[in-house]
């Protein structure tokens, strides 16, 4: 079999390739060459510090023990743990009744209003997290992912992104639409039927939120 044959990038003779060297983008030239050796032992080193680089680097294959998932939902931004939203206005809701026993008035607009309910029962008040889709997280291209959710990102095209962040990066169309009321009687009828059911409940957390705030 004949020796290969090769083109020189720089003269651009037909030359034997053992005596040329490897000079970057697929090019190779003449050892004669002044610099080529140089430049291809560079582009060797080079190579050899990223494949050194890359095998020491630590692989995120998203959780690699059991220790490594997480406890409580979080957000696949920033990484804050928190509750879903539907389950903190379920809470939000506990914490309007027990605070009106009370003899407060919590804003409902505002969140911080609850802060003393919230600080009874998780030392803070919770991260908001919203439960929304690959496709409408892909609209907004510098929404990044945190490299350890990446597996049950593509696996399950549901992603976890909080409240805070969701504002940062303007996206207010990852928010749940609001449920329909057809109606004001409706309205009225769930909060009545709600108010029955909710009531035993609430006067758990009352009697727990007495204790907590004169103990």
């Amino acid at each position: 079999m004949p020796p290969k044959k090769v083109i020189c990038s720089i003269c651009s003779e037909e030359v034997l390739k053992s005596k040329t060297k490897h000079i970057g983008d697929g090019k190779r030239a003449c050892t004669a060459h002044d610099g080529v050796s140089e430049k291809s032992d560079a582009l060797k080193e080079k190579d050899k510090q990223r494949r050194t680089k890359m095998k020491e680097a630590p692989k995120h294959r998203g959780f690699r023990s059991l220790e490594d998932i997480p406890t409580s939902p979080e957000c696949f931004v920033c990484g804050s743990s928190g509750m879903h939203l539907k389950e903190f206005f379920f809470e939000l809701y506990k914490a309007s009744a027990v605070l009106q026993k009370e003899g407060m008035m919590p804003d409902p607009f505002n969140p911080s209003t609850y802060s003393e309910y919230f600080m009874r029962k998780y030392g803070k008040v919770p991260v908001r997290l919203i439960a929304t889709t690959k496709e409408k997280i892909a609209k907004h291209k510098d929404i990044r992912i945190k490299n350890k959710y990446r597996d049950t990102f593509n696996m399950i095209g549901l992603v976890l992104i909080c409240t805070d962040c969701a504002e940062k990066h303007e996206a207010k169309d990852l928010y749940p639409e609001p449920p329909k009321i057809e109606s004001l009687d409706n309205l009225m009828t769930l909060g009545a039927v709600a108010e029955v059911v909710m009531e035993p409940v609430i006067e758990e957390e009352a009697e727990k939120f007495r204790k907590f705030k004169y103990q």
